[in-house]
């Protein structure tokens, strides 16, 4: 007879604290049936065993190395900073490599193994199975460093180094690795072969993490006067120290974890666009994507430049103003980075969008209508995200501005604005002639193209030509407002500059540059508008004839 214990008796006998951890997890734990395949299947993968104790004994074995060498010659304290920063040096580079390839394979499997179409046919969302995939992998690189994180107490042993050092630097570890994961996620929604997007995406990310790596080392080793450490995760015992200082606050916290979430958000973005059908508006994600980077971006630029205009050195107003500058091409360049996605989509409508828009009423029907899919909509979507953005950052300029100087003053204004209205609608120029290119050529690499072009025409190309045409100093371009020269947007930055220095010139002569901007933006966008109502049209009259050919024929 066996003493095993079954039914509800087996139920009342389990001990409590195994009910108290199955609680826990399930609570803890997702339950996104996406996350649950994923970390399934990496958790029963061999080459992510081997990766992880592989990495840990590597990572063990150098930090160790380095810390009996460097004990034997400085202090105790010293090797503990030294067995510190070396650890989270391997810790930063196994997750640089490991979080691209995790990402980069995600759907670029799925799609080589052929079940990414299984996948697609579920009642989940495009969104869903891409926030799933995002969210194992991240916490599969979490297990990686929770895994290794035991060589992190070595340091204690030698001492210098705190606890809340040490969790600090393991938050931005798995931070700094999220980028990375959704850029692998997006190449891997675009490509068809594993390898590519493997090749792709670390050719990518490597240089990007290492440059990154030795950039947060310059800065500590520039900033020991100050009182951080020689080596990157310096910040990890800076940042507590100085949590009342603002300047320390917008540079180490707000402005990277603003940087990290928006470049994970595009990266996923991308994803959930490539994961959708081609009959559907496949750039809605992102869209949300850029009106929101268009509208927040400069302001958050903005807000963290302002500390730092907060000095006893010089004219705290003056010194908003000239940070003021490194803002005003903010907006332009994500609206062209918005153009140069957008300028792909059909002159006709899908029309699965179509159908979806006739079942809906009211307000929502007319703005999908107007800045949904299409070549056209798409127009009318840069054009609000460029206003809006430029909206926004006056709006916050004006406040921050009265709050410094006590007041509003429009002189002090005006020179500020004058280059973010010039670079915003020179930069809807371009924007307007590469949609206007796809619509006339009907090709989307023509469009990116003329984008390009044009782009690099306005600021690098036309100055140069000017300057060697003429000789003169682009300072002395101001004198003729009829100057080749004005058409140049990064002139009335010069001239902005010129004006907060005090320096006597009128802005009158910029009005030139602005009018013409606006009026062959309105040309281009007039083409772009009459190109796709004719493609429409031709749409609508073929499947008229369709309908009529299949009812003639119809028993």
């Amino acid at each position: 007879m066996s003493d095993t214990i079954e039914g509800p008796a087996a139920i009342a006998s389990a001990p409590p604290l195994g009910g108290l951890l199955d609680r826990l997890a399930a609570r803890v734990l997702p339950k996104d049936p996406i996350v649950l395949k994923e970390l399934r299947i990496a958790l029963r993968t061999p080459l992510f065993v081997r990766f992880l104790y592989l990495s840990t004994a590597l990572g063990g074995l150098v930090t160790l190395v380095a810390g009996a060498q460097t004990a034997l010659e400085t202090s105790p304290a010293d090797a503990g900073r030294l067995v510190f920063h070396a650890y989270f040096c391997i810790a930063l580079l196994a997750t640089s490599l490991a979080a691209p390839v995790f990402g980069a394979t995600s759907i670029a499997l799925e799609r080589e193994t052929l079940t990414l179409d299984s996948l697609l046919l579920t009642r989940l969302s495009a969104a869903r199975i891409v926030r799933g995939k995002f969210v194992a992998i991240a916490l599969s690189l979490a297990l990686l460093l929770v895994a290794s994180s035991p060589i992190a107490a070595v340091a204690f042993l030698f001492g210098g180094v705190g606890p809340l050092e040490i969790a600090l630097s393991f938050v931005a570890v798995l931070l700094a690795s999220l980028p990375a994961i959704a850029i692998g996620m997006a190449l891997s929604s675009r490509t068809a072969s594993t390898r590519v997007t493997l090749l792709g995406t670390l050719l990518v990310w490597l240089p990007v993490s290492t440059l990154g790596l030795l950039g947060l080392w310059a800065i500590g080793s520039d900033l020991r006067r100050l009182g951080t450490d020689d080596g990157p995760f310096w910040f990890a015992r800076y940042l507590p120290a100085h949590l009342d200082d603002p300047r320390v606050v917008a540079a180490l916290l707000v402005a990277p974890l603003f940087v990290i979430g928006m470049i994970t958000w595009f990266g996923l973005a991308i994803s959930t666009s490539g994961l959708l059908p081609a009959t559907h508006d496949r750039a809605r994600p992102f869209r949300r994507w850029l009106l929101a980077a268009s509208i927040v971006t400069p302001v958050v630029a903005l807000l963290c430049i302002w500390p730092f205009t907060r000095t006893p050195f010089g004219d705290g107003v003056e010194n908003l103003a000239e940070g003021m500058l490194a803002v005003t091409v903010l907006p332009a360049i994500l609206g062209l980075v918005g153009a140069f996605a957008l300028v792909a989509e059909p002159l006709v409508r899908p029309r699965v969008v179509q159908a979806a828009d006739r079942r809906r009423h009211g307000i929502v029907r007319a703005f999908s209508a107007t800045f949904g899919a299409g070549a056209a909509p798409a127009t009318r979507f840069l054009f609000v995200a460029f206003g809006l953005s430029a909206i926004s950052v006056t709006a916050v300029y004006a406040i921050v501005h009265a709050i410094a100087a006590g007041g509003v003053e429009l002189d002090a204004l005006l020179p500020p604005l004058v280059p973010l209205a010039v670079c915003t609608v020179s930069a809807a120029f371009a924007a307007s002639l590469g949609m206007a290119v796809r619509a006339t050529t009907q090709s989307p690499w023509l469009g990116r193209g003329a984008l390009v072009a044009v782009t690099v025409g306005l600021v690098l190309v036309l100055p140069v030509f000017w300057a060697l045409a003429t000789g003169d100093d682009p300072d002395d371009w101001m004198r003729d407002p009829m100057s080749l020269g004005l058409a140049w947007p990064g002139i009335s930055i010069v001239a902005a500059a010129d004006a907060i220095d005090g320096t006597r010139r009128s802005l009158a002569p910029l009005v030139v540059p602005f009018v013409s901007y606006i009026g062959l933006t309105a040309i281009l966008a007039l083409v772009t508008e009459r190109r796709a109502a004719k493609a429409t049209e031709a749409d609508r009259r073929q499947r008229a004839r369709v309908l009529a050919s299949a009812e003639h024929t119809s028993p």
